[in-house]
């Protein structure tokens, strides 16, 4: 990040975008053992993703201060905003990161490089049991806690340092 700005001299720089970057391949490099580039298209879905999710959770839901209103969300449109946000991270993941560490799992027999979604919970490549389903599905929104919760936190504090 120093080197971009540096390299940028006299020229305005985005500095939320790049804080959003850091903090995006921090949370990859610890969870997952590599960084996604922003470039690329996985990239760009996590950083539209995440984006989309921080945005759904600073959303009013009527529902969370007067739970019998909760049927409101249903007419403007958030709890399908969420679903929608929901189902695409599930896929995303579920055919990306998750399943490529059963298949790296099922090729190699002494694993050495761990990461944090190797020590999450058990992942195995049969999905038959309903209580493998769950370990599957918590595997994931772990996952997804830790980028929402890694991401937002540590650039909205950076960034409102930087103010």
């Amino acid at each position: 990040m120093i080197n971009k700005i540096e390299q940028s001299a006299g020229s305005l720089v985005n500095l939320s975008k790049m804080i959003l970057k850091l903090t995006t391949d921090t949370i990859c490099i610890i969870a997952l053992r590599r960084k996604y580039n922003s470039e690329s298209p996985d990239g760009k879905m996590i950083e539209e993703l995440l984006k989309e999710f921080n945005w759904l959770m600073g959303c009013p839901n009527i529902g969370d201060v007067i739970p019998w209103l909760a049927w409101l969300s249903h007419f403007n449109g958030f709890n399908a905003k969420l679903d929608k946000v929901l189902n695409s991270w599930m896929t995303f993941w579920m055919h990306g990161v998750v399943q490529e560490h059963v298949n790296h799992r099922s090729n190699s027999s002494a694993r050495i490089d761990h990461d944090h979604v190797d020590h999450i919970g058990p992942i195995g490549e049969d999905q038959t049991t309903e209580e493998d389903q769950k370990n599957f599905v918590d595997v994931l929104l772990e996952i997804q806690d830790m980028f929402s919760g890694g991401t937002d936190t540590t650039y909205t504090v950076l960034e409102w340092a930087m103010i």
